[in-house]
């Protein structure tokens, strides 16, 4: 039960307890001491009881509803990997969606950046046939495509466990109010392929999943979100397509990949390749094609960019990100695509630091000297991104869409949960009264940014 594991936990601090540090552990052994407080309360939400194992429905392939209710994760391994230097851990897993439980055996790895410095570590989870570890098994869940490698984000810095879903959905939803064909971005990429290429893949271009509470060694350790990250096939990227180039913003010290994209140094070195592996002449040619327009006048760039970047991509990209403060999407977690060497598309990812005090005000696409592609952007995209506002600013724009949409992701966890949560891993647990209080102050500003007035 959570009670005889907490008390283990507890056990195992006391017994650390030695001469070298002792306000360290005397430390620990108080934070162990309120989780197991917590995690007593737990009791009743074990799982095992009435579950069932789940069955492929093709080869390797498992299939779940969405789900209704809070998704369990037990891992097994030697002990989390702290660095990604540790490169992988084997291990199984057991994914309980809903009481049914598929296990497996799985390699688990650190994921991310700079949140891969964190003591809550992200992991990366693939799925596997036996301990071989050779042989993929494929997990779908809900609409999402079946994908063999799935993360559990740790959300480290969100203990609210809202940020990433909701963004995630916002942008979905700002596709799903487009009109004709192909009106989400994906859709392109079928447009003038026939038979059994034409099928939907179920690939969205963005990251998906559901809230989560995950167990290490039969030890609770932490709330989070189960979802697919940025692999190819969620965005339709085949190998066999010299086209398909994808890239991401570098993070660091090549925080200034928008203005290299703005003089025409679109280079190795300041971004991330995601698809191909490697470098091509064709990549190149691409790449430089793409730089070459970027660094244009305006005037100039006004007109040529409109070949090179979809419009209702480009203006909803811009919004998205200013609506939810997405400072971070400036110079670094954002995906470009393309499909045909020419035209570019922009994703989001990795939404944890979205809905952030300090970003409330402000137009965080222009913002500094890193703001400078962006300002030729709205420049040129200036009337369509005041229409679209306008237009969205009565649909998921409103208080109303974001109290659904946060609701959505934390009601299913337990209160419990959060303060089992907040004794291991402490932080700042923001409510969701002040997260409408942020929207309501971002959604003014953005009136005042983008000279919308509110019609009878």
């Amino acid at each position: 039960t959570s009670t005889n594991r907490a008390i283990q936990g507890v056990s195992q601090a006391v017994t650390t307890i030695d001469n070298i540090n002792k306000e360290a552990e005397f430390s620990n052994l108080y934070h162990k001491s309120r989780e197991l407080v917590e995690l007593a309360k737990l009791d009743g939400f074990d799982t095992e009881d009435g579950d069932v194992s789940a069955r492929p429905f093709l080869d390797n392939t498992y299939v779940f509803g969405e789900p209704r209710r809070l998704i369990r994760i037990d891992m097994t391994m030697p002990s989390v990997p702290r660095t990604k230097d540790e490169g992988d851990i084997e291990g199984t897993v057991k994914v309980n969606v809903d009481g049914e439980i598929l296990s497996s055996h799985a390699i688990f790895s650190v994921q991310g950046a700079s949140s891969a410095g964190f003591i809550k570590k992200n992991l990366n989870v693939e799925f596997c046939t036996d301990d071989t570890y050779d042989t993929d098994v494929f997990l779908k869940i809900g609409d999402i495509r079946p994908h063999a490698k799935w993360v559990y984000k740790a959300n480290f810095i969100d203990h609210s466990q809202v940020r990433n879903l909701t963004g995630y959905r916002l942008w979905k939803q700002l596709q799903d109010l487009r009109t004709g064909y192909p009106a989400k971005d994906i859709d392109n990429y079928y447009v003038g392929k026939t038979g059994v290429d034409a099928i939907n893949t179920q690939a969205s271009g963005h990251p998906d999943g559901s809230t989560c509470v995950t167990y290490v060694n039969g030890q609770f350790y932490g709330l989070g979100t189960f979802l697919i990250g940025k692999r190819n096939e969620n965005y339709n990227l085949d190998k066999s397509n010299p086209n398909h180039i994808a890239f991401n913003f570098a993070p660091g010290d090549d925080q200034d990949t928008s203005i290299r994209l703005l003089m025409n140094e679109l280079e190795e070195g300041t971004f991330e390749l995601r698809h191909p592996k490697n470098y091509t002449p064709l990549v190149t040619q691409r790449f430089a094609e793409f730089a070459a327009v970027n660094d244009l006048p305006q005037a100039e760039f006004e007109v040529a960019i409109r070949n090179v970047l979809d419009t209702r991509n480009v203006v909803d990209f811009y919004l998205h990100n200013n609506m939810v403060g997405n400072w971070d999407a400036v110079t670094n977690n954002t995906q470009c695509v393309t499909w045909d060497g020419v035209r570019w598309y922009f994703f989001p990812y990795d939404l944890d630091q979205i809905f952030v005090k300090g970003h409330m005000t402000g137009d965080v696409m222009r913002r500094t000297q890193n703001g400078l592609y962006w300002t030729k952007v709205y420049n040129t995209y200036e009337t369509e991104i005041k229409a679209r506002y306008a237009e969205i600013k009565k649909t998921v724009f409103t208080l109303k869409n974001f109290d659904d949409l946060f609701k959505q992701v934390t009601l299913g966890i337990p209160l419990e949960f959060y303060l089992a949560e907040q004794a291991k891993w402490g932080g700042e647990l923001i409510s969701h009264t002040e997260y409408m209080e942020w929207i309501r102050g971002r959604l003014a500003n953005l009136d005042t940014i983008f000279n919308y007035i509110e019609s009878n």
